[in-house]
């Protein structure tokens, strides 16, 4: 998916040339970006370009592009990232062998590759809308080797089963941005899919390239959006709560910063 960042998706597409699996397509997402990218750069590989006339958001443009396939797998990537040689044979070879209906790789910090960001997430506090990354700035030694189960996928590389889409749909476009991946886990996890992290494949995650690492935007809707998920996937009583404690103390304290 591509917003106005033509370089940053140049830097995705190079580094799928480098890809060891042979059987895969590539489609383009542009949200009305000022540029179009498809008159910018060739590739070895064919592009099948998706523009949209206007910007979707982050759900609404992936889902153009899964509507867009009949593939046994999509893989889901942000454009801010660079991949590795083998990512996609190991994620597709897990995935196709153990009926697993989402699976993530380790995702490592692009400028401090052996610096780990995901490793699979903690579960949500429905109070708190909190949870963590595992491994989150560890380096790694190893120390995740076993395929990990995890409670939610992570939006920036994640390879999704056919099954899983015939059964759940597409992402909820309500959030526009942030968190509907973890919406998106919730609803396969109701519907029995597993979710797995497989640390041996391996994608770099340079991170909120679009919209900046501390921006008034990304503030706003990771606080819209934490409410929307509580409010749609926890009790009444849960959201309740949540609601009071953002009131009382994560609003003041983002008034203040902003």
């Amino acid at each position: 998916l591509n917003y106005n960042q033509n370089e940053v998706t140049h830097q995705l597409l190079k580094s799928c040339e480098n890809l060891t699996f042979d059987n895969f397509d590539v489609i383009v997402v542009d949200n009305n970006s000022i540029e179009k990218l498809e008159q910018i750069h060739s590739y070895s590989f064919p592009i099948n370009y998706i523009i949209n006339n206007q910007n979707l958001g982050y759900a609404g443009g992936i889902n153009a592009g899964i509507r867009n396939t009949d593939a046994p797998f999509v893989f889901i990537v942000n454009n801010d990232t660079e991949t590795t040689p083998d990512l996609l044979n190991k994620l597709v070879e897990f995935a196709d062998g153990n009926d697993v209906g989402i699976v993530c790789p380790m995702i490592k910090f692009y400028d401090d590759k052996e610096r780990i960001q995901y490793a699979g997430y903690t579960s949500i506090n429905p109070y708190t809308g909190k949870n963590m990354a595992m491994g989150f700035g560890e380096i790694d030694n190893s120390q995740y080797e076993a395929p990990i189960n995890t409670p939610y996928a992570h939006g920036a590389a994640m390879l999704v089963s056919r099954a899983v889409l015939d059964k759940i749909g597409f992402m909820p476009e309500e959030y526009f941005l942030y968190y509907e991946e973890l919406d998106y886990s919730m609803k396969a996890r109701r519907a029995g899919f597993r979710i797995i992290v497989l640390p041996g494949a391996i994608i770099y995650h340079k991170g909120s390239v679009s919209v900046g690492k501390n921006s008034p935007m990304k503030t706003y809707y990771l606080s819209l959006n934490r409410y929307k998920l509580i409010k749609n996937n926890f009790s009444s009583i849960e959201s309740t709560i949540y609601l009071i404690y953002y009131s009382f103390i994560v609003f003041p304290k983002n008034v203040f910063l902003y």
